[in-house]
């Protein structure tokens, strides 16, 4: 199994077209179905989580595609304009597993591609590979929650202590790490990351980024950051 260093490739300085952002190759009025990360032709892609493969196809727009169950989550990941696929479905992977290379023009990619890059995408269902899927999310937070050592949250392998039930916890040091995004869906990201606060009047409100003061626990409870 090929492997890169998979820090190193999705540091946030790498990231290109965002996710939502307008474009030829895309549906107008919701843009970008993904998050791309610059490469080089024919340069390793490595997986950011660990999972087991449950597809490896390809199409017309995206070119070859490969896409895993994340372990512990709910949440599935797909890259597309790949060459060399290096995977197999029913295949575990660990962050650093590399699933092919970034097409060149000299191979199929896809329609949907203006040059050498790793179209990432993320979020609830097995079509989220597909730009059209109900259940697609930024990768953006998931990826940098990741590179935090803080997503996805498997525990520690060791036991200890279960998640706090308490309603009145204070939170985790840090800020807010609930995030919302521009289609809407939210997603627990880095703490200190967040983008959703409590008003006065109990409402949640989107703020900027790093702003928010609200925490997601594992359970899923919230909590106002300490």
């Amino acid at each position: 199994m090929p492997t890169a260093d998979w820090r190193a490739f999705y540091n946030p300085a790498r990231f290109t077209t965002p996710f939502g952002e307008p474009g030829p190759f895309y549906t107008p009025g919701i843009g970008h179905r993904g998050l791309d990360i610059s490469a080089s032709g024919r340069q390793a892609i490595p997986v950011w989580a660990p999972g087991v493969v449950y597809i490896v196809s390809s199409t017309g727009g995206l070119g070859p595609v490969v896409g895993i169950r994340i372990d512990g989550s709910d949440k599935r990941a797909a890259w597309a304009h790949l060459w060399g696929i290096t995977v197999a479905v029913g295949q575990h992977l660990e962050p650093g597993d590399v699933v092919g290379y970034a097409a060149t023009a000299a191979d199929f990619h896809g329609s949907a591609w203006s040059g050498p890059h790793s179209h990432t995408t993320y979020g609830f269902n097995d079509s989220i590979w597909q730009g059209g899927s109900p259940g697609i999310q930024d990768p953006d937070p998931a990826i940098r929650a990741a590179l935090a050592g803080d997503w996805p949250d498997t525990g520690d392998g060791g036991g200890g202590d279960p998640p706090t039930e308490n309603p009145n916890d204070p939170g985790d040091p840090g800020g807010g790490n609930l995030t919302v995004g521009a289609d809407g869906r939210f997603t627990r990201s880095v703490n200190g990351a967040g983008n959703v606060g409590l008003g006065a009047d109990g409402r949640l409100t989107r703020t900027d980024r790093g702003s928010g003061d609200l925490q997601i626990n594992p359970t899923g409870r919230l909590f106002r950051a300490a």
